[in-house]
């Protein structure tokens, strides 16, 4: 994802930039949701890189044109809302550069602060992108504990890998100016189901079953 171009009128893909993930090209396992808990997958937290690529394009004010929100909110996502969840091929992020001309886009990292950016360059639109703070509406209440096999954890103790989260809806609207004048106004909107804690438990805990 470092030292790339997106050409004039073309549609990133972010699943088709990454490729195949799995073991065979250097990925490790790591936490997904699936089935209302979590689990462990190769690949698992990939959408630290599609949601913070997804943030550099968007203040860019590119249109975004396939793009998903996490079932539950996770909260080192937030501004609530602001994010782009993937999972080869169900779930993707494509934005397309709307700019008239090549954009460049360079990653770096800070391997002490554990830290992602993406920058992206490109000619001068003139554009001035306006992103607003999420208004959120729509809470309920955080749902049942559920319980997923760790073998770090004795039998009969658990591990607290999630807290659970309220549902809610999260709206984020986005204005675009060139020389003062609005060009383009949209919203990005999130609807995030309950979410209940989840434990990790020793693989022959009775919880599991």
């Amino acid at each position: 994802m470092d030292n790339f171009f997106i050409a004039p009128d073309h549609e990133f893909d972010f699943n088709k930039e990454i490729g195949q993930i799995d073991a065979s090209t250097g990925f490790v396992p790591g936490f997904i949701i699936s089935s209302g808990t979590l689990a462990k997958e190769d690949g698992g937290g990939i959408c630290q890189v599609s949601t913070t690529i997804f943030r550099a394009l968007y203040s860019a004010g590119l249109p975004v044109t396939d793009r998903s929100e996490h079932s539950h909110r996770v909260k080192y996502y937030d501004p609530v809302g602001f994010e782009a969840t993937v999972y080869p091929p169900s779930k993707n992020l494509k934005v397309k550069n709307n700019t008239g001309a090549h954009l460049f886009i360079q990653a770096s990292w800070n391997r002490a602060e554990q830290s992602l950016r993406f920058d992206d360059f490109g000619a001068n639109t003139g554009r001035e992108v306006t992103v607003s703070d999420p208004v959120i509406s729509g809470f309920l209440a955080p749902s049942a504990p559920s319980y997923t096999p760790d073998d770090r954890v004795a039998a009969g103790s658990r591990r607290l890998l999630d807290t659970g989260m309220q549902g809610m809806t999260s709206v984020i609207t986005r204005t675009v100016k060139v020389g003062g004048r609005t060009v383009s106004t949209d919203t990005l909107k999130s609807v995030y189901r309950p979410w209940g804690a989840v434990y990790g438990v020793n693989p022959a805990d009775a919880r599991l079953n």
